[in-house]
């Protein structure tokens, strides 16, 4: 009963949204990075994603040392 509630209130709520127009519909208007300059992008992602991993390498190795030492 409730659920069913919940799922026609979602619903509706979505519905005038959509009839409101929301935001752009362009694709990519909404992202938190422009898309037009493609160098630009290629050098967010490379800087995102090397930082990203240099983070998440550092993590692992101290998560695996400090289970090492734990035994």
């Amino acid at each position: 009963m409730f659920a069913n509630r919940l799922a026609l209130a979602t619903r509706s709520l979505m519905t005038s949204a959509v009839r409101r127009g929301g935001d752009g519909g362009v694709p990519g208007a909404n992202l938190p990075f422009q898309i037009q300059n493609r160098f630009r992008l290629s050098v967010v992602f490379i800087l995102f994603f090397g930082v990203s991993v240099k983070i998440m390498a550092t993590y692992m190795k101290r998560r695996a040392v400090t289970s090492s030492n734990k035994m």
